[in-house]
């Protein structure tokens, strides 16, 4: 047994220094249980940028990245130093974690401290640096040094020697360790290793790790801090690491282990960018007959940045890259239509490929988005190479395209089907003065062969280009603003008279007059419908006739997909059930439709509900905590006092009985004495709903209990004390809304005035 142990270590420390982003697996045991009083784990109630903002922590920072080494020779000193004057958890968090990541830990070299006691901050440093502690112990240890509630987690990440579509035995092998912390009523997620460690041997600039620091604290101390693992959103984490328990995800629908496996691999700046994968929403993907196609789509609508590509073979055996990436530019189609772009992939030779997606907001500066694997096992013919590389304008009209004056284009896509020796006519809205220049190209057809087969005509607000194509191949339309000596690329289309019949991006073909009518009929509901249900039919008709998209399809399932969201947001919104409601919340805000107006805003009334009830749970509090035969106890009393009747008539009251129903105690203890579920007093405070409160029972209720205070009823009855407590909370907070509401109403009012021309 003792050797096997002894193996298993040597195993473990093999691979943990093959990995640099992997934590040791022996930590101290006593320190890694959920601790007595600690709330149970559940998803949190708003995300990161809700409860944190780095330039709100400015002090913070400050002090943890400017404490001078040898505070960390005792914990005493070294929590005094670090969160001596701050009450707050968050403040007292932050200040650790910085100071944590400014020791520059993999970097720092630290002698042994002869004479001092063996459990320090400085020697647990130490032992990180030699692989006999973790990054998320030592996290542990300062947080609960300073009473922060903090668990350790133990679980599956994607660290250095993860590959995208690596399969599963190969990942169940990568553990690592990380903590959440209970902070601001909720517990958020550190993973301290990664923190302070580039990822995947990244540069700082291809992640953005470093915090905003002055420049001055920068040359002092070492050290980087990647933001991102700092109070990660749990729906972003679960693609990083996969927790033991699954109660740790910290989400209502957790990940199993087959999705983790499958999923892609997304880089920090995926999320900051708010991007979506469209396309199957796997890392390893499979070509079919040498072709694949991937979409992503920017949930942010004013997004002006840029996606570009990086496809190399890989070496499934070792992971390394076996060609670099520029020669196989010439066989990916980047379409972009706005903010959405699709690569469509076609492959010159089997095998396996790695697909990279890079985006920024400049060419010069473009970071990791995602990786994909493909599989490339049979080519039928090897592809003709594309006639223009269009770098990172793409095909297709864009955000870039608008911006340089050429609005709503008759061609949304980036590939259009065209048919030999028949013109096609592409257009554009003109709003740029500029000279404008266009070509027409061909990979085998010399250019002086195309000259007649193009001509453009920018007049009247409007540039119009006719296209008639001489030869069965692939053409690229390359229009130019020229902007004196400097000509910009603003848009492509890739003509192809090649694949007509086959389905990438491309305009539809002349349609009999039922599937026209069947056209026609979706365009008209796509406009006109207010459910999605009448939405389900049309394109439920539309897709039994097997008909090519050309826009109308993608429009109306957009169409059907938002009306869906916006009725599960107002259906959960009636119901008001805090469970029912944070689920529809965070689906909606993870949509493609989390930038709309409607849903933003459907979504803030969602959260103000939420809010709402949040308060009366608060409120209840202190009834639903009565015991069984406290209530009894209450009920039974055959004569009371003029305060106890008082109270528990105005409880009623606030319930929706009428004053003239409980003239006297017998009447109150009929009441009470109803158990059906839900006549039963409990219930209907549980499930109390302040919209059918009325202004007139409020201030009724409000006049009843004036009369008393807190102190006056606890000394009658405690139990009868917490319905006192929650009347008067109910009647406050009622009459706090409506004050809001007589000022936003009076500020509307001063407004309509004054857009009248009158004074108010």
């Amino acid at each position: 047994m003792g050797n096997g142990a002894s193996a298993n270590h040597s195993s473990r420390q093999k691979s943990s220094m093959a990995d640099s982003l992997r934590e040791p697996e022996e930590d101290e045991n006593e320190l890694l249980c959920l601790q007595p009083g600690y709330p149970s784990p559940r998803p949190p109630r708003n995300r990161k940028e809700d409860v944190f903002a780095p330039d709100g922590f400015y002090e913070c920072d400050e002090r943890g990245h400017m404490a001078p080494i040898d505070v960390s020779y005792s914990w005493g000193t070294l929590i005094q130093y670090l969160v001596w004057g701050f009450r707050s958890p968050m403040d007292k968090l932050r200040t650790l974690f910085v100071w944590m990541g400014a020791q520059d830990i993999p970097q720092r070299i630290l002698p042994p401290i002869e004479g001092k006691e063996p459990d320090t901050p400085y020697n647990d440093i130490r032992h990180i640096q030699r692989g006999k502690m973790s990054y998320a112990m030592f996290l542990l240890k300062l947080c609960r040094a300073c009473d922060l509630k903090c668990v350790f987690i133990r679980g599956i990440a994607k660290s250095q020697a993860y590959m995208v579509g690596d399969p599963m035995e190969k990942i169940i092998r990568l553990r690592n360790a990380w903590v959440a912390v209970y902070v601001e009523g909720d517990w958020r997620i550190i993973f301290p290793k990664w923190a302070f460690t580039p990822r995947r041997g990244s540069t700082r600039e291809e992640e953005e790790t470093d915090i905003t620091l002055p420049k001055v604290k920068m040359k002092r101390r070492g050290g980087t801090i990647n933001e991102f693992w700092f109070l990660t959103d749990p729906n972003k984490f679960a693609f990083f690491a996969l927790p033991d328990d699954p109660k740790w995800q910290l989400l209502n629908v957790p990940f199993g282990l087959e999705k983790f496996v499958k999923i892609p691999y997304l880089y920090n700046p995926f999320f900051r960018d708010n991007m979506h994968i469209v396309s199957a929403f796997r890392g390893k993907l499979k070509a079919l007959q040498g072709k694949t196609e991937i979409v992503i789509q920017s949930k942010n609508e004013a997004w002006d940045g840029l996606l570009m590509f990086e496809l190399s073979t890989l070496d499934e055996k070792t992971g390394q890259l076996l060609a670099d990436f520029a020669q196989f530019t010439k066989y990916v189609i980047m379409c972009r239509n706005r903010t959405t772009w699709t690569f469509v992939i076609r492959f010159p030779t089997s095998g396996t490929y790695l697909m990279r997606i890079k985006g920024g907001k400049s060419q010069n500066y473009m970071l990791k988005f995602c990786d994909f694997k493909i599989q490339c096992d049979n080519v039928v013919k090897k592809p003709i190479e594309l006639p223009f590389e269009p770098s990172f304008i793409g095909w297709g009209p864009s955000l870039h395209t608008v911006k340089s004056g050429l609005l709503n284009a008759t061609h949304k896509t980036g590939i259009i089907s065209v048919k030999i020796h028949i013109p096609t006519l592409i257009g554009f809205d003109l709003d740029t003065k500029e000279k404008i220049h266009v070509d027409l190209l061909n990979k085998t057809i010399n250019p002086s062969e195309l000259e007649g087969c193009m001509n453009f005509r920018a007049a009247n607000h409007q540039l119009n280009i006719w296209v008639t194509v001489p030869h069965e191949s692939e053409y690229a339309l390359c229009i130019y603003l020229k902007k004196g000596a400097k000509v910009d690329n603003v848009c492509n289309y890739l003509l192809t008279s090649i694949e007509s019949k086959k389905k990438y991006i491309h305009e539809s073909s002349k349609e009999n007059p039922t599937e026209t009518m069947v056209r026609t009929n979706l365009k008209y509901v796509t406009e006109v419908a207010t459910s999605h249900k009448e939405l389900d039919e049309a394109i439920k008709a539309f897709n039994k006739l097997s008909l090519e998209d050309d826009g109308d399809l993608t429009l109306a399932q957009d169409k059907r997909d938002f009306l869906k969201l916006q009725a599960e947001l107002r259906d959960a919104m009636n119901r008001r059930f805090i469970k029912v409601l944070n689920p529809v919340i965070q689906k909606a805000e993870q949509s493609k439709f989390a930038t709309n107006s409607t849903i933003q805003r459907l979504v803030k009334e969602a959260k103000k509900i939420v809010k709402n009830l949040k308060k009366l749970e608060e409120f209840a509090h202190p009834v639903l905590s009565l015991s069984l035969s406290t209530i009894a106890e209450i009920h039974g009393y055959r004569q009371v006092l003029p305060e106890i009747q008082d109270v528990m008539a105005a409880t009623y009251m606030l319930l929706g009985e009428k004053i003239e129903s409980m003239e006297d105690w017998e009447d109150i203890r009929y009441l009470m004495g109803k158990t059906e579920k839900k006549k039963s007093l409990m219930f209907r405070i549980k499930t109390f709903n302040m919209v059918d409160l009325t202004e007139t029972v409020t201030e009724q209720v409000g006049s009843i209990l004036e009369k008393y205070d807190i102190k006056m009823i606890h000394n009658k009855s405690s139990g009868v004390a917490a319905f006192y407590v929650w009347s008067t909370s109910i009647v406050q907070e009622k009459r706090a809304l409506m004050q809001m509401a007589r000022e936003q109403e009076g500020d509307t009012l001063r407004a309509l005035q004054k857009r009248k021309g009158k004074r108010y």
